[in-house]
Parts: C-alpha cells; structure tokens; sequence
C-alpha cells in the first residue's frame, strides 16, 4: 500500500516506492505536493503592464486596460489619428 496523495503519481520501485509531483505541481514533503503558483513565485513572464492569472498547469498573461499585447508584451493603446494630426497651440499663462 501507497500513501502517495493527490497532485502525485506513485512511481512502483523494488520493494518501495516514490510518489512524483503532477506537473505544475511542487513538492510539500515526500507524499504530497501542492500547486505552484506562477504569479505569487514571480515565475512567469508576463509583462508588467499585464495581469498573471494562476491556472493549473501554470498561468496566463492579459494585458491590463488601456495597453495591447499577447501579455508577453504590452504597449499603451495609440490615440485614434484623428486626435493626433491636429495641429495644437498650447498657451502658457502665468
């Protein structure tokens, strides 16, 4: 009998065994392992105008409001041309 727990794998030996973390998984002591958690570790390479949701077998990178990307990478969202062509006077008063 085995007392690997969930999120493992019994590995048969001669005469033992050895229980393996599923991957995504960390190991908690010698018969059970926990998820990892890309996000909270920093382990993860989403950019830093994006969002890291945790998932089971890793995570997932959105950008945050207002930027563009596949997570990995963002940029700020450009204005629309029509706001951007216009010629502009800025006046300064004191």
């Amino acid at each position: 009998m085995h007392y690997c727990q969930s999120n493992t794998v019994c590995v048969n030996l001669p005469g033992s065994h050895r229980c393996d973390c599923l991957p995504g998984f960390i190991r908690v002591d010698e018969y059970s392992c926990t998820e990892h958690d890309d996000c909270a570790s920093g382990q993860n390479v989403c950019d830093e105008n994006a969002i890291c949701t945790n998932t089971i077998r890793g995570h997932l990178c959105t950008c945050k409001p207002g930027y563009v990307g596949n997570g990995t990478i963002c940029r700020g969202k450009s204005l629309p041309s029509r706001l951007t062509n216009r010629p502009q006077t800025c006046l300064h008063t004191l």
